[in-house]
């Protein structure tokens, strides 16, 4: 019988460690938009089915404007589910899927939805959101009309 319990100690002791660090490494890879804050504007386009032909036709949409989107310091999410893929148009980019957290689904998403497209601005909050295809044009009216982004304008324009 004693030598029963410490074997059975150590399977509950492997069993918590597995669970740790599964947990772990949720938490690392659920998207925490706030590392953004005051750095990048976010883009949002949002799916449940990746062969939808609005999420299609809205990816297409800002394909040729890449230098526009890191002109403006945007970063693209484009969450499918309840993954995420992301990128950053001055050049780094994660195509890993990775979990959508909750605060995201839970604040800015709309689940009644099958495609969104939300802008979010550099303090952190929703500028735009809609469930129709944004044309490259809009997107980019709509930021160059913000006070912070025509500060930028103004800044350089002086160098």
């Amino acid at each position: 019988m004693l030598l029963v319990w410490p074997t059975q100690i150590y399977k509950m002791y492997k069993l918590l460690f597995s669970i740790i660090i599964s947990m772990t490494s949720m938490i690392v890879n659920g998207q925490d938009f706030s590392n953004h804050k005051w750095k990048n504007r976010i883009l949002i386009v949002k799916t449940n089915d990746s062969s939808s032909s609005d999420y299609i036709d809205q990816l297409r949409e800002f394909e040729n404007a890449q230098d526009e989107m890191a002109d403006r310091k945007l970063v693209l999410y484009k969450i499918v589910g309840s993954e995420y893929t992301y990128v950053d148009h001055a050049g780094k980019s994660d195509e890993v899927p990775v979990d959508v957290s909750g605060y995201v689904v839970e604040k800015i998403l709309n689940d009644k939805e099958d495609f969104e497209v939300i802008l979010i601005g550099l303090d952190g909050s929703v500028k735009r959101q809609q469930t129709e295809i944004m044309t490259h044009q809009l997107l980019f009216d709509t930021i160059d009309s913000m006070p912070m982004r025509q500060s930028e304008m103004r800044r350089s324009d002086k160098e």
